[in-house]
């Protein structure tokens, strides 16, 4: 049996020898490279880079359950607030984290919310990195408070690198504007959340033209505003503190640098922060210059009642010149066009002012402001405020301090001038 056997394995053997020696040496080499990735696939370990951090983020939400019971507890989890540890950027990764943490500190009965809530809220901060070969992620529950903030529990998991997914990783202009608001937040010591009015932004520096990336930046601005943690738009939460979130942009050495800041009321700063990234990473149609001419608009002081203030009123100089402050910001260039709009887009402004007498000298001072604005053709643009308020109040004073009062109610807090420059901005095309 064993002959039998061994002459038939001799035939293979043979056979297989004779098949080969017909093959060219470049096939045969093809064959058994082709054989070596088949077999190296077959004996690696299979898996998922979701499913990689899920169980990496299970871990982390176990840890912190250890130190501190998360049943019932209100804890924000924010992508803001997630960002790469050297650089302190915030990555592709930060949304991915955020999606894995949310999820398993839920399952630990945690509720999870996209703001901070009561008086000292708990938030979910962390950092991640790679070291070596591994992807390290740090974790911290952290409780906020006016003074100071206190790291309740801190949790620790590696993962190994070549088991996640390597454009998680990879700088996306866009999430640059949560870097910037994370920074903003830290750099806040104020007691108020804060309701923001964002502006376009201007160049940083003399001589650098202005260009799209200033009125395309704040869209990101504001996405990264909706998970903030302390911050809000105005739009959403009319009864917070009001103030407003204004920047720069300079191309410098490669390199473009960001100073964003938030003022008051009063135009107090009240946080900055900083940052700069390779210009090379921004998309190049931003780069794309706005012509100072094109942005130039018509204004007019425009009575239509005999309770407006008159055109010729130093009130109404000091209207036309508030409009154009404002416009300025943004980089739009106003001149004045009493007699017609030269076929500009222009703004028509009035103030309108009533009187109710009172016993003695006083009077119930109901006052608005209004804005007209119409494009090349004449055809209305569109008016504000676009929700009508006014500033009332009791006063003896004479119509010059009247005026002021009311241009302290329209163009602190509710800067109408920059919205206005947002209505021009978004109706011309670039």
């Amino acid at each position: 049996m064993e002959g039998v056997e061994l002459s038939t394995m001799d035939y293979l053997i043979k056979n297989i020898f004779r098949y080969f020696s017909k093959i060219s040496r470049c096939s045969l080499i093809s064959i058994f490279l082709l054989l070596w990735i088949v077999f190296q696939a077959a004996g690696a370990e299979e898996y998922n880079t979701d499913d990689i951090i899920a169980d990496a983020a299970h871990n982390l939400a176990d840890s912190l359950e250890k130190h501190r019971s998360l049943s019932g507890v209100k804890i924000q989890v924010s992508e803001n607030n997630l960002w790469e540890r050297q650089t302190q950027m915030n990555l592709p990764f930060s949304a991915v984290l955020r999606d894995a943490l949310a999820l398993k500190i839920s399952e630990n009965k945690a509720i999870v919310t996209v703001r901070e809530t009561g008086d000292e809220p708990l938030i979910l901060a962390g950092t991640y990195g790679f070291e070596n070969d591994s992807l390290v992620i740090t974790v911290r529950l952290r409780k906020m408070g006016d003074e100071a903030s206190e790291d309740l529990a801190v949790a620790r998991e590696s993962v190994p690198r070549s088991k996640v997914d390597e454009k998680w990783f990879k700088p996306d202009f866009k999430r640059v504007a949560r870097t910037l608001v994370r920074l903003l937040e830290k750099n806040y010591y104020g007691a108020d959340y804060l309701a923001l009015e964002i502006t376009y932004l201007k160049p940083g520096l003399k001589g650098q033209p202005s260009i799209l990336l200033g009125q395309e930046f704040p869209k990101y601005l504001e996405t990264a505003v909706s998970s903030s943690s302390l911050f809000e738009m105005s739009s959403l939460a009319p009864e917070r503190t009001k103030a407003v979130m204004k920047g720069t942009y300079s191309n410098v050495s490669g390199r473009m640098h960001f100073n964003i800041s938030i003022t008051g009321a009063e135009n107090n700063r009240l946080a900055s922060a900083d940052f700069d990234i390779p210009s090379a990473d921004i998309p190049k149609a931003l780069f794309k210059e706005v012509s100072i001419d094109d942005l130039t608009v018509c204004l007019q002081y425009k009575t239509s009642s005999q309770d407006d203030l008159a055109s010729d009123s130093s009130a109404a100089e000091e209207l036309l010149s508030l409009i154009s402050e404002s416009l300025g910001e943004h980089g739009i260039k106003s001149v004045s066009c009493p007699d017609g709009t030269s076929g500009k887009i222009s703004i028509k402004a009035k103030i309108n002012v009533k009187k109710k007498p009172m016993k003695g000298d006083r009077f119930i001072i109901n006052g608005k402001i209004r804005l007209d604005v119409f494009d090349e053709n004449g055809d209305k643009i569109g008016s504000l405020p676009v929700k009508p308020i006014k500033a009332s109040f009791i006063s003896a004073d004479n119509a010059e301090d009247i005026s002021k009062k009311i241009f302290a109610k329209y163009f602190s807090s509710q800067n109408i001038g920059d919205e206005c420059a947002k209505l021009i901005l978004k109706r011309k095309k670039y």
